[in-house]
């Protein structure tokens, strides 16, 4: 009795270990015409293509992509050799068991079987690439036409009927594939209506614009897992983060934190998008961009929100982030208290004028070198006009006392020169000054105005200050 129960057990066993094999869905490739014995199959993440596998045949026509059950859905490229084109081709979330067939030398010339998505998607394509052939010819007749003075109705009207023509044929693919792969590369394309509005010029484009971001997803889930596997995903995240945002930080900020949210449900767009956004703006060099790496860090990867990166390298960017912080535009700089040569100490609060502008230099720097006539010239220029100018060298130690002989031998003898022998104030810590020269301007409660400028811009950027605070000032 025992016997029996093991050997129907084994059976039993084998048959569902045989039937996942044969269970699994796999996809039949036929190359005519081809002299390589190699496919590379890829796919579509974000703004990459990746390498999904590599196909091998002996007969160099017959290739199979096995276990398709396992492979994601989305958009998929099959990669000939040694001309690397390629053909596209969708994996739906069902049906993954179909037949491609094509020739080496016409790669549009496609054949599916066993795939209505695929035939489909075929048959849309050839149908879009005839349509814009006929509307490349139109538009170039009602130009002609345009610029000959001549009536333009008739073309237009053709045109019109064209789109109309595009769009019912859009209408019957998307009531036929409802929300699978297809209907989502369909609808990806829509553009956004946009209603009429009422007001002044000025007002209706304000009102236009804001409509357009609000809805600018409309057509796109950015939720969806899927869509991170096609092509228009990352179109669509990087133009309404770069172009549909104003380039400030907060605004900038606003935008990602909506974006992440979104994504929150796509585990995959979630991590790939703030791992992006951090190495970004981690790395850019445009004033003020700063701010939004440390609010990513801060919000996120300080709050346990990207549990992919390991203890240290978290330490690592926390750190960074609070080192950065304190001299972020906008911020109130650190009142430091500093010494002249003669060890007067003088506090920067205490500094007469309506800005301050802090060149943080040392002796041995070359780029220092360049930008001190820069600055010497703007100091003369703006002394008299609310503004100090406080050259503060970066050496202590044993090398503090080359700050004063640079001094004089850089001409710098009527700015406000201070430093720090033993560094009590902090000053490279709480200013982050981790490279000379470095540049701020405060207004008079010591917030920073703006920071990391060139010497050659001091004159454009503090006449731009000036003329904004004045304008303040008489509204």
């Amino acid at each position: 009795m025992m016997n029996s129960i093991f050997r129907w057990t084994i059976i039993i066993n084998l048959i569902a270990f045989g039937s996942t094999l044969i269970g699994q869905s796999e996809i039949k490739i036929k190359v005519s015409d081809y002299q390589s014995d190699t496919l590379i199959l890829g796919y579509y993440f974000a703004d990459r293509q990746l390498v999904q596998d590599t196909l091998l045949s002996e007969n160099k026509k017959d290739f199979i992509v096995s276990d398709t059950d396992s492979l994601h859905s989305g958009m998929y490229l099959l990669l000939v050799k040694p001309s690397n084109s390629f053909i596209q081709f969708l994996i739906p979330e069902k049906d993954r068991e179909f037949d491609i067939a094509f020739s080496y030398n016409d790669l549009e010339k496609i054949k599916y079987k066993g795939s209505k998505v695929n035939e489909d998607f075929q048959e849309y394509l050839k149908f879009l690439s005839d349509q814009r052939i006929q509307s490349d010819e139109l538009n170039k007749q009602r130009a002609e036409l345009d610029s000959l003075g001549d009536s333009t109705d008739a073309i237009t009207q053709k045109i019109q009927k064209l789109n109309e023509k595009v769009n019912d044929y859009q209408s019957k693919l998307l009531d036929n594939h409802q929300d699978d792969v297809l209907a989502k590369l369909i609808r990806s394309g829509n553009d956004i209506d946009i209603p009429e509005f009422s007001g002044t010029e000025e007002e209706i484009r304000l009102r236009r614009y804001m409509y357009y971001k609000e809805h600018y997803f409309d057509h796109v889930d950015i939720s969806d897992q899927q869509n991170i596997y096609m092509p228009y995903m990352h179109q669509r995240v990087d133009y309404y983060l770069n172009k549909l945002t104003t380039q400030m930080p907060d605004s900038i900020m606003l935008s990602m934190d909506y974006l992440l949210e979104k994504m929150e449900s796509a585990p995959e767009s979630y991590k790939f998008y703030l791992s992006n956004f951090l190495n970004t703006y981690g790395k850019m060099k445009i004033i003020g961009m700063d701010a939004v790496y440390v609010h990513l860090v801060e919000n996120y990867y300080a709050k346990d929100k990207a549990p992919w990166v390991d203890e240290k390298n978290l330490k690592k960017l926390i750190n960074n982030a609070r080192r950065i912080k304190p001299s972020l535009i906008g911020n109130t700089g650190s009142d430091l208290t500093l010494y002249k040569e003669d060890s007067t100490a003088v506090k920067l609060s205490e500094i007469e004028g309506e800005y301050l502008v802090l060149m943080f230099w040392a002796p041995d720097c070359g780029h220092c070198k360049k930008a001190m006539p820069d600055v010497i010239k703007f100091n003369e220029e703006y002394k008299d006009k609310g503004v100090t100018v406080v050259g503060i060298c970066t050496k202590h130690q044993e090398k503090y006392d080359s700050c004063w002989k640079a001094v004089e031998e850089k001409g710098m003898m009527n700015l406000l020169n201070l430093g720090d022998k033993y560094h009590r104030s902090r000053f490279k810590t709480k200013y982050n000054i981790n490279m000379t020269p470095k540049i701020f301007i405060l207004d008079r409660d010591l917030k920073i105005l703006i920071k990391d400028i060139g010497a050659k811009q001091l004159s454009e950027v503090m006449d731009s200050i000036m003329k904004n605070n004045a304008s303040k000032s008489t509204q």
